[in-house]
């Protein structure tokens, strides 16, 4: 393995691990997302249903991201 196959793991190793933590968000209660909203400076979060499905659906992405990018990771096809 090259020096340089070795930083790409690690950086996919990184994003991955990053990407797939924001599964926990796709179930999270609406009142923890509005507190970490909030503690990030940025308001109330609105009640409105769009707002949560937005949230959801955006975290549900990410984490299907994080897990292509660990199946690239494991993939030794050639």
């Amino acid at each position: 393995m090259t020096n340089r196959e070795c930083i790409l793991k690690w950086v996919l190793r990184w994003f991955g691990c990053g990407s797939l933590s924001a599964a926990f968000f796709v179930a999270a209660p609406y009142s923890w997302m509005n507190a970490i909203h909030q503690w990030l400076g940025l308001g109330v979060l609105p009640d409105a249903p769009v707002a949560g499905y937005l949230a959801r659906s955006t975290s549900a992405f990410y984490a299907m991201l994080g897990g292509l990018l660990w199946v690239l990771l494991f993939d030794h096809s050639s």
